[in-house]
C-alpha cells in the first residue's frame, strides 16, 4: 500500500516523542532527587544544571511530537489519497525543512558532547561543579545525537518516498 511510508514515519514520529519525553522527564527527576540526598555535592548541582537545561527542552519537544502525530498522519493519508500530487508538493518543503533542522541538531547537539566532555575531563579534579555540568552534557547530547541520527534516516527515508511519487 502506497500509504505504508506516511503512516510509517507518523507512528515513528509518536513513538519518539514517547521516548524524548521519558527521557526528558527522567534528567529532571533523577538529578533532583540526586541533590536531595548529596546537597552540598557541587559535581551533582553542576550536573543537576546541565540536565535540566537539556532535558526540559526534550520533555516539551517530545510532549509536542507525540501528540500533534496522529492528526498530522490522519491529514496526510487522507490528502495523499485525494490528490496524491498536491500531498507531494505540500509534504515535500516541511520534510526538507525538517530534514536540515535535524542537521542543525545533529552539529549542536555534537559541539556540546565535546564540550561536555571538555569540562568533565579538564575540570574532574579542580572544579566539581563544571565537571558536573559536563557529565550532564554528555549525557543529554549523547541522548539526544541518537535520536536525531534517528531521525535523520527516518526523515531521508520519507524524503526518498516523496521524491518518487509523480509530480
Amino acid at each position: 500500500m502506497m500509504q505504508d511510508p506516511i503512516v510509517d514515519f507518523y507512528t515513528a514520529q509518536k513513538t519518539f516523542g514517547v521516548i524524548r519525553v521519558a527521557v526528558g522527564a527522567l534528567s529532571v527527576i533523577i538529578p533532583i532527587m540526586f541533590v536531595m540526598y548529596q546537597l552540598r555535592n557541587k559535581f551533582f548541582l553542576g550536573m543537576l544544571v546541565a540536565l535540566i537545561v537539556l532535558g526540559v527542552p526534550a520533555l516539551i519537544t517530545g510532549k509536542d511530537q507525540h501528540e500533534g502525530a496522529d492528526k498530522i498522519k490522519g491529514e496526510a493519508v487522507e490528502f495523499y489519497s485525494t490528490d496524491p500530487t498536491g500531498f507531494r508538493k505540500d509534504e515535500l518543503p516541511k520534510i526538507k525543512e525538517e530534514s536540515s533542522a535535524v542537521n542543525k541538531n545533529l552539529i549542536t547537539y555534537a559541539f556540546l558532547l565535546l564540550a561536555g566532555m571538555g569540562l568533565f575531563f579538564l575540570q574532574r579534579h579542580k572544579r566539581a561543579w563544571l565537571a558536573g555540568i559536563g557529565l550532564g552534557l554528555i549525557i543529554l547530547s549523547t541522548a539526544n545525537l541518537t535520536f536525531d541520527f534517528m531521525a535523520r534516516q527516518r526523515t531521508q527515508t520519507y524524503l526518498t518516498f516523496l521524491e518518487q511519487l509523480p509530480e
